[in-house]
């Protein structure tokens, strides 16, 4: 039996874990006036060792079924199966970004709910924010920068180079290399095994709060909490897939989808969730919530509807881990 959601995504109804209908584009937004542009380092290794325990591992290019047959009785609709061919040798972080991690290289701290876990996952960024991260890492390590950003810290705004997979920077994963990812070579329901409890932090287990990166067991391919702990964002933004069709290298970038996709479920999620094929589109990418009004910096008026104002709101759900292509000439 197919799950049927509104407008293409299902409404999620565990807390903390809300899709958004595909209804709307990203709204327009006023840019700050200074720009930080693509550097010009032309390394294709980056030069030095990560800071504060950051770790990747080598992902050999594939072909993998992406998506999920019609005969499946967990399924969204729109989870439509498609072949897909990664033609890149890439490297991943083997664990989300960290709230120590993203310190170190960003100077701030995210506004997180759960403090005092530098270990924990970084949480209530915005996908800019998340960019913004990766060309932190190219800069310091001397190799290109995968976004051109304008603004810095918690006003930045980023969009992509023209093609990601060329670039020789830290990127976000796409879609297709996260889900490639994710099933490490199986066919599990989620990342790991068909049951959660040791591969993922979950509504059921995680007592409803954050846990520290990779202290449950990774998948086959080494890489932790791809099911759960926090959502996180991809480089894709948000697209219907092409049913039966065969994609070399996809991907959605920012000016062709509609708002940033989340993947691989959060402590909060229920299980269906955090299948490896579950697409969740961020819902704040142009909202705000109520707790947003009691903000000094809050520039809309008490006329104004919740939900429809604003720019960047964060999700306490929600962090990221990072990537990078490996191209040798």
């Amino acid at each position: 039996m197919t799950l049927i959601r509104s407008s293409l995504l299902v409404s999620v109804l565990a807390i903390g874990c809300t899709a958004e209908t595909t209804d709307q584009k990203v709204s327009d937004v006023n840019a700050p006036d200074d720009q930080v542009e693509n550097t010009d380092n032309e390394n294709l290794t980056p030069v030095g060792e990560l800071a504060a325990g950051m770790t990747l591992t080598d992902l050999t290019p594939g072909m993998f079924s992406m998506g999920s047959p019609d005969t499946e009785e967990r399924r969204y609709d729109d989870e439509a199966l498609h072949t897909v061919e990664l033609s890149g040798e890439i490297e991943m972080a083997v664990t989300e970004v960290t709230q120590r991690q993203f310190r170190e290289y960003m100077g701030y701290d995210a506004p997180d709910m759960f403090v005092g876990c530098d270990d924990c996952p970084v949480q209530n960024v915005s996908w800019d924010e998340a960019a913004a991260f990766t060309n932190a890492l190219s800069m310091e390590h001397e190799v290109e920068s995968c976004y051109v950003c304008e603004g810095e810290g918690r006003d930045v705004l980023c969009d992509s180079v023209e093609d990601i997979y060329s670039c020789a920077g830290y990127r976000l994963p796409t879609e297709a290399e996260w889900e490639y990812a994710a099933r490490a070579g199986q066919e599990t329901v989620y990342s790991g095994s068909d049951d959660l409890e040791e591969y993922g932090w979950y509504y059921y287990n995680s007592r409803h709060e954050i846990h520290p990166v990779a202290t449950l067991r990774a998948n086959d391919w080494g890489l932790h909490d791809m099911s759960g702990n926090v959502r996180e964002f991809v480089h894709d933004f948000y697209s219907a897939y092409e049913a039966d069709s065969h994609q070399v290298d996809p991907v959605v970038d920012p000016a062709n989808g509609m708002r940033p996709i989340e993947r691989g479920g959060s402590f909060d999620c229920i299980p269906d969730h955090l299948r490896v094929e579950t697409r969740i589109m961020h819902m704040n990418s142009d909202m705000t919530h109520d707790a947003d009004r009691e903000r000094e910096d809050f520039e809309g008026t008490e006329d104004d509807a919740p939900g429809t104002i604003g720019e960047r709101v964060r999700d306490v759900h929600v962090g990221f881990r990072v990537a990078r292509s490996v191209i040798t000439q």
